[in-house]
């Protein structure tokens, strides 16, 4: 979140394919509250920088979450727990 300066409801509510890494890009287009997935706090969608060491990263926690067929994990979720 410091990286891309996103709310902590955004990150959380971040599906795969809201990650461009070819692009160099997210785009921010919902968020949760208390579980519950809507538009974020402004209404709109936005797209933020994807900078090449927070991809690599997440690429390894993808990885993490591949390996241990985490709940949530087909849904598309980033961070599905």
């Amino acid at each position: 979140m410091a990286v891309t300066g996103l709310r902590f409801g955004e990150a959380t509510a971040l599906k795969w394919a809201d990650l461009d890494a070819d692009g160099g890009i997210i785009r921010v287009r919902r968020a949760q509250w208390h579980g519950v997935v809507s538009t974020t706090k402004t209404g709109t969608s936005r797209t933020v920088p994807l900078v090449g060491a927070l991809a690599e990263i997440l690429q390894k926690h993808r990885a993490g979450l591949l390996a241990g067929q985490v709940k949530g994990l087909g849904d598309g979720w980033v961070f599905p727990d």
